[in-house]
């Protein structure tokens, strides 16, 4: 699924543009997830996650049109990195929401947070949520 600025909201703001979702199996019994934002980080538009938005991977196990499991992802402010010019890190939390909280809400179990990563070469991000189980 690709998004492509397909909403008012996504051209007024690119942090938002959700481009591609990839899934790539992990170690036995997770799943790699992964999603690209922002096609013009560094060029024309900021280099952070949206603090305010909701990143979101759901998933429909039973084939009802509707999600089971919601994997959600939310960023805090950007934070200047000392000695990197202009460069941001991010906090971010991925919580596991299943049935109602998978539908609606910012709920759900934390099963991982950390700070992205700052890439020398273009400031874009990186967040690792490699062996997450669905």
């Amino acid at each position: 699924m690709s998004h492509h600025v397909d909403t008012q909201t996504a051209r007024e703001d690119p942090r938002i543009n959700i481009c591609d979702l990839y899934l790539f199996r992990g170690h036995p019994g997770t799943v790699a997830m992964a999603m690209t934002v922002n096609p013009d980080a560094c060029l024309s538009a900021l280099d952070t996650f949206r603090e305010d938005a909701l990143y979101a991977f759901r998933f429909d196990l039973n084939d009802d049109a509707r999600e089971e499991v919601t994997f959600k992802i939310q960023f805090s402010p950007a934070s200047d990195v000392a000695g990197h010019g202009s460069g941001h890190v991010q906090s971010f939390k991925v919580r596991r929401a299943t049935d109602k909280t998978a539908l609606l809400g910012v709920e759900g179990e934390v099963v991982a947070s950390g700070q992205t990563k700052l890439d020398r070469h273009c400031r874009e991000r990186d967040i690792g949520l490699c062996g997450l189980g669905a």
